[in-house]
């Protein structure tokens, strides 16, 4: 990618942000364009140095503050913050996402084309989303269905628990305290119904809800997560974790063969669905730096 799509996200230490931020009466820092006619027309954004030179530049670099240090736990599923929130939300793609101007969850039809709720006679509700097949990750492989799945199932089950994350991503969801106690190795109330097409059922103790539409607001993971001989199948009364083709419980049992590859993909992750990849985490600095993403187009 070049560098001109470089875009720098700094999560600065609070205390440092609010020094600047607040007590600071100089107006002109170096994220804003001097305002002095004797300065170089390279500050305006329509004079910028010509993309052949391959610098980054004022127009196109973004700096972030965040009065939160980032703990550079980017998935969020153990201990990540809300700068670290941020940067997962830069870098994922959504079925729902929240619009700040209508303040309604609304669907996000470059993700799911097509989708269907329907209100079930024991209270629960299912909804079903068509998947845009043109969804890719930043390797250019397809994001599928199960990607999607996948999430929910991992980020519920009793060996995330075991490994001290909070394995409450599919709390809503039909069948999820018997899936994630490790009662069952079935979840209920999810469905893969092809390669571009799942269903999810939320259970009818969350329902009805005025703002039910958040309930619908899945995420995909990359299969990376997990070692290549463990996968997500469904015979037809919900998905449940294979390892070498067998129906297994994902529970601590499997934390010798799983756990490195978890940890590995947690801290280390690098392919993403979203607009931004993150390309580098500075622990001494506490900064993410993104990079755009060709390949996303499910924003």
């Amino acid at each position: 990618m070049k560098k001109r799509n470089l875009v720098a996200i700094l999560l600065a230490i609070a205390m440092v942000c609010g020094l600047f931020a607040g007590c600071s009466g100089d107006s002109t820092t170096s994220t804003v364009p001097s305002t002095d006619p004797t300065q170089s027309a390279t500050n305006d954004p329509s004079t910028a140095p010509d993309d052949s030179t391959g610098e980054i530049t004022w127009a196109n670099e973004l700096i972030v503050g965040y009065t939160t240090e980032p703990s550079g736990d980017l998935k969020t599923y153990w201990q990540g913050n809300a700068a670290d929130g941020d940067a997962f939300f830069f870098t994922s793609i959504y079925t729902v996402c929240y619009d700040y101007d209508t303040a309604e969850y609304i669907f996000n039809e470059t993700v799911a084309p097509k989708h269907d709720v329907v209100a079930n006679d024991d209270g629960t509700k299912t909804v079903t989303f068509e998947l845009n097949p043109d969804l890719k990750w930043s390797d250019g492989s397809q994001i599928t269905a199960k990607d999607f799945v996948r999430r929910s199932l991992l980020f519920s089950s009793p060996l995330i628990v075991s490994m001290g994350g909070y394995g409450s991503t599919g709390t809503y969801d039909l069948g999820y305290k018997e899936f994630n106690r490790g009662e069952t190795a079935v979840f209920q109330g999810f469905r893969l119904l092809s390669d571009t097409s799942f269903s999810v059922t939320v259970d009818s103790q969350w329902m009805p809800d005025f703002f039910e539409n958040r309930y619908y607001q899945f995420v995909p993971e990359h299969a990376n997560w997990l070692p290549a001989n463990f996968d997500i199948a469904d015979d037809g009364d919900g998905c449940y974790f294979t390892k070498d083709g067998e129906q297994i419980i994902l529970n601590e049992d499997y934390k010798d063969e799983a756990g490195d590859t978890i940890e590995n993909w947690r801290w280390n992750c690098d392919i993403f669905a979203g607009p931004y990849c993150r390309t580098n985490y500075d622990t001494s600095g506490m900064a993410y730096t993104l990079e755009v993403n060709a390949d996303c187009s499910g924003v």
